[in-house]
């Protein structure tokens, strides 16, 4: 006797909303996330506008990480169900209440964390970029007292200073666009490095405890080494690559991966297989693919 499996259900099939953001930007670098709506109101830019704007002979570009987000990211969707799953542990389901109702109200809950996360990470990021041109309008040590830093985000600048002041001989740019064959991106940094030389390098921020870090345990992903493999191959220059992530969890020292040779090649590598796919997703051909 066969298995049948039936394709009725009452149960909506849709009671999350799916995210589809994206960054783009123009062939000469310019940032064009946003396009004015017919009340001259900034909204989103989507590919509709990018395939309007290609006709009126303005070509935009997908940013690294928009391309990137072909590429599944098991961890990552884990830790969203687990906060889904700890939420809806929190927040059960009221008597009468419509499923929909419920399921937007657990999402809602879910985020929160994310968005707890998500801002630190920003807050701290704009410290770091901050921080990193004092090395070329001062020449004694950088210090947290030099720029506005939020309270609660001076025990984990102190580290980031004392890294800087340490391993960093020279800032040559923050936060720059860098054009590639079919893609664009804003990369954080490019310094030299007093052990390795010139650096591009990626500033992130996640939870981890620094004392449970290993050598099988690291807080950085293969995806790291695809974004900066992307930016390097735009720069245009063989530079050394190194990620420098900052624990959320324990103000302590950066933990600082400096990328191999090998890595970085995977890693472009990678990211052009996820470029071709995300032309294949979209039918479309961003400028410079071939």
């Amino acid at each position: 006797m066969a298995l049948e499996l039936s394709t009725y259900s009452e149960t909506p099939t849709r009671l999350v909303s799916a995210e589809f953001s994206a960054h783009w930007y123009s062939t000469d670098g310019e940032a064009f996330h946003t396009v004015p709506d017919a009340e001259g109101r900034d909204r989103p830019t989507t590919l509709r506008d990018v395939r309007k704007l290609a006709k009126e002979g303005i070509d935009l570009l997908p940013s690294v990480t928009s391309v990137m987000k072909v590429k599944d990211a098991p961890q990552l969707n884990a830790w969203k169900i687990t906060q889904v799953l700890l939420a809806a542990d929190e927040r059960p389901r009221l008597p009468g209440e419509s499923l929909e109702d419920w399921a937007s109200a657990v999402e809602e809950l879910s985020k929160a964390v994310t968005k707890k996360a998500s801002n630190h990470g920003t807050a701290m990021h704009d410290v770091q970029e901050r921080l990193l041109p004092l090395l070329r309008e001062k020449k004694e040590p950088v210090s947290t007292s030099d720029i506005h830093i939020r309270e609660d985000l001076i025990p984990f600048a102190e580290y980031m200073v004392e890294w800087i002041n340490s391993q960093v001989v020279k800032a040559h740019w923050e936060e720059k666009v860098l054009v590639g064959a079919g893609y664009a991106g804003k990369a954080d940094a490019l310094i030299d490095h007093s052990g390795y030389g010139t650096c591009l390098i990626d500033l992130k921020n996640r939870s981890f405890d620094p004392e449970k870090v290993t050598a099988s345990r690291r807080p950085v992903y293969p995806h790291d080494a695809m974004q900066l493999g992307a930016y390097r191959k735009a720069l245009g220059k063989e530079v050394h690559c190194m990620s420098v992530i900052l624990s959320s969890k324990t103000p302590s020292a950066p933990f600082v991966y400096k990328w191999s040779e090998q890595e970085l090649e995977d890693g472009w590598s990678a990211f052009q297989h996820c470029l071709a796919l995300w032309c294949f997703d979209k039918k479309f051909k961003p400028k410079g693919v071939v």
